[in-house]
């Protein structure tokens, strides 16, 4: 032909012009037809009609593209929904889609399909020049509204896009993210454009997002596990801390809580029963025989009441822990009910439930296609396998004679049917083929359902195979298959992952593999499990009980925590100065129980007796002292005899009841404190009248005589004298109010629970109001009566 042409150019032309305009006519003519044929040529793959799936009878027929196929769909219906998303987007939604769709006032397009790793703008126009509309195209994926692009129809596609990129969580869901999608469409272009710069501004480069709205299942079991902690370690806390600051003021106290209220108690250190007195030669005027034998016995005769304190003392202590114990039953309830409240999230996606024929949908179009064929392309996905390579596969599928080799081209999404797994997929597959009776006659599908499946990812390149009957060596075809085959391990990008390649690798690799016994019950051959409604666990579920063990051993460690830092306190304030018995002291109560005044007045009066035996026969105010000391072992001597069992309600052994007895104690009490003063070289003429446990009174009128008793005094200067006979703390509380210096005052138990001022106590005790002095005749004359 170069030839001949050349010739032909060489020769004189004939006709002139006509001539010349014929050639010119004739080279455009063949300029024409060969660029039709290279657009035919190109055109070759997108086009065809078929199912999509590669399978004429002849097996050339090549694969329908993903835009055909889409394409195709919406010229159906404007909305389509992907059946490979029924966790996050079942197709059962598609009404809703459409119902928002037709809110924007213009014709809009909705392709719902996985994320396909490509350039969703591209889609959308090659999927408009397929339908050839005009209108608003969106692509949906499992997050969201992920492309939009208008086409002759005036829509602010992008700021839409952009509105419902930052003003929805992450896990708002594709719905609700297509919800507000088209409201912003609906709004118009110039409100559109200005809240998608609000939102842009707002969290485009700033690292800030909206919260999310839901939580997953790892969230409620924190959730669960906070609860469980909380039930137990709040309310242990509160009951064994309070237990533990009670028993420690109640040991504190015991110890010498009286005596610090005045100025033996830190005068005393603290003696022991049975101390020998030996006082060098008895004072004149001092009482004799009685009283010195009951000075004798005195420290020891207090025990025998010992058995009615310690009831008294027990039913102290549990009215005590009655508000700990109410505490912690009001945090139990507390928490068991505001929980569910604080914790109300019920479900953990935005996702409506999926329904049977959602979970089934693309299980059946994949079994439907196997069915007619070898091999099967899903047409949704990127086509990554062209006509060639399909073509060569399924010679290869056919050559081989071990039995069916089944390939399915098919994306393994987390949102899928099968949540990812390929083998739950496969074995859903391979039960719906063998319940639709295998391959079809006249096809190259092979007979029954059995046979090797073999799942290629055109997503993420994944290849998978799985044995359903054939004699082969089914290690070889799953644990040991090359990782080159089995994975994209090449250091080139490929938008195929080289899937082509790796799939005639395969082939031929599954040609070698030794034959073994045949196994027909390879693979769990059951359907995929059901889809939850996206239900959270409940809250008081899972790792709640753990969260109970470690609550209880987090307020075992807050008691250890408490017990040291009382203790570190304590040590602290004695190393600054403070003596050991003050640092321990709390001020004596106002209600003072019968068992806390017996123990104190035998603290206080064995530290006297202590004392008096160890000064010196010359030494000041030791008679005093000694009076105070023998009439406070007499108070005490009166006890003798007093048993554990009782005689009535209210009563000890002997019939006095129980208030008498602690009359006795707290005088016996106050007598010791005024001696131990007196050895301590502070003596004192009158108490403390609000609370003569309190001590010696800071302020007062003229005192009573010593060596006179005190009717003496007029009785208006007496009641005067006794309004001023306060402690400091009772002086500072008269200033502060009536109410504050009557929460001072000592009140003794009475009858049936009652309580009662100390000044209507039976005894001594009222005595204590004129005096120490007063007090020691009182209770002179009171033993001698009983």
């Amino acid at each position: 032909m170069g030839d001949t042409s050349g010739a032909d150019a060489r020769r004189p032309p004939r006709g002139g012009a006509p001539t010349r305009a014929a050639a010119l006519i004739l080279a455009v003519l063949g300029v024409l037809l060969l660029l039709c044929g290279a657009g035919g040529a190109s055109a070759a793959p997108d086009s065809g009609s078929g199912p999509g799936t590669g399978s004429d009878e002849g097996g050339a027929a090549p694969p329908v593209s993903q835009s055909v196929r889409l394409a195709d769909a919406l010229r159906a219906d404007p909305v389509y929904v992907t059946d490979q998303l029924p966790r996050v987007v079942p197709r059962s939604t598609a009404p809703a889609f459409a119902a928002l769709a037709k809110t924007t006032g213009v014709p809009t397009y909705v392709l719902v399909l996985p994320d396909h790793g490509g350039s969703g703008d591209a889609l959308l126009g090659t999927v408009h020049d397929r339908l050839g509309r005009d209108g608003l195209y969106v692509e949906v994926d499992d997050m969201g509204v992920a492309a939009a692009k208008a086409f002759g129809v005036r829509a602010p596609a992008d700021d839409a896009r952009t509105i419902a990129l930052y003003a929805l969580p992450y896990d708002a869901g594709p719905l609700r993210s297509f919800r507000v999608f088209t409201e912003a469409i609906a709004s118009g272009p110039a409100r559109a454009a200005h809240r998608a710069d609000q939102l842009e501004k707002k969290y485009g480069n700033t690292g800030r997002e909206v919260a999310p709205d839901y939580i997953d299942s790892t969230d409620r079991a924190n959730q669960s596990f906070l609860t469980g902690i909380a039930l137990t370690c709040l309310p242990l806390s509160v009951l064994l801390i309070g237990w533990f600051l009670r028993a420690r003021r109640h040991r504190t106290r015991a110890r010498g809580a009286v005596g610090g209220g005045g100025a033996g108690g830190g005068a005393g250190g603290g003696g022991g029963a049975g101390v020998t007195l030996a006082k060098g030669g008895r004072p004149p005027g001092k009482p004799d025989g009685r009283s010195t034998r009951k000075g004798a016995q005195g420290a020891q005769g207090a025990k025998d009441g010992r058995g009615a304190e310690d009831r008294t003392v027990r039913g102290g202590r549990v009215r005590a822990l009655l508000p700990e114990s109410a505490a912690a039953l009001l945090l139990v309830l507390g928490i068991v009910l505001l929980a569910p409240q604080l914790f109300d999230q019920t479900t953990d996606s935005a996702a409506s439930p999926p329904t049977r024929a959602d979970l089934t949908a693309r299980v059946d179009r994949v079994a439907a296609g196997l069915r007619q064929g070898a091999v099967y392309t899903d047409p949704e996905s990127p086509q990554v396998l062209d006509a060639a390579r399909l073509a060569e596969l399924r010679r290869k599928i056919a050559a081989f004679r071990t039995g069916p080799i089944r390939l399915a081209v098919v994306p393994q999404l987390p949102d899928d049917e099968s949540a990812g797994e390929s083998e739950a997929f496969v074995t859903a597959v391979h039960a719906r083929l063998a319940a639709d009776g295998g391959g079809a006659p006249g096809t190259d599908a092979g007979k029954g359902s059995g046979g090797l499946y073999v799942v290629a990812d055109p997503l993420s390149g994944d290849i998978d195979v799985y044995d359903y009957g054939l004699p082969l060596d089914d290690l070889r075809l799953t644990l040991d298959l090359p990782m080159a085959i089995a994975y994209d391990r090449s250091d080139d990008a490929s938008d195929d992952n080289h899937l082509g390649d790796r799939l005639d690798q395969l082939m031929a690799y599954i040609a070698k593999v030794p034959h073994a016994a045949a196994d027909p019950s390879s693979g769990p051959d059951q359907p995929p499990e059901a889809v939850s409604a996206h239900k959270l666990p409940g809250l008081f579920h899972g790792d709640f009980f753990p969260g109970l063990f470690v609550g209880a051993f987090g307020a075992a460690v807050l008691v250890g925590l408490t017990a040291a830092g009382t203790g570190t306190g304590a040590a602290l304030r004695r190393r600054a100065g403070r003596g050991p018995r003050r640092a321990a002291v709390a001020e004596p109560p106002s209600r003072a129980s019968t068992a806390y005044l017996a123990q104190a007045a035998r603290r206080e009066t064995d530290a006297l007796a202590t004392r008096f035996a160890a000064a010196a026969p010359d030494a000041p105010h030791r008679d005093t002292a000694w009076d105070c000391l023998d009439t406070a072992m007499l108070l005490l001597g009166d006890h003798d005899g007093d048993g554990d069992g009782r005689e009535g309600e209210g009563h000890d052994g002997d019939g006095r009841d129980a208030g008498a007895r602690a009359a006795e104690s707290a005088a016996a009490t106050v007598l010791a404190q005024a001696g131990l003063a007196a050895l301590a070289g502070r003596p004192y003429l009158h108490c403390c009248t609000v609370n003569p446990l309190h001590g010696a009174a800071a302020t007062g009128g003229a005192a009573t005589d010593a060596a006179g008793p005190s009717d003496r005094v007029p009785s208006a200067r007496r009641a005067a004298a006794r309004a001023g006979h306060r402690c400091d703390g009772c002086r500072a509380a008269a200033a502060r109010g009536p109410d504050a210096l009557d929460r001072r005052r000592l009140f003794l138990p009475g009858p049936h629970g009652s309580w009662r001022p100390y000044e209507e106590a039976s005894g001594p005790l009222p005595t204590a109001r004129d005096g120490i002095a007063r007090l020691i005749a009182g209770t002179r004359e009171y033993t001698h009566v009983q």
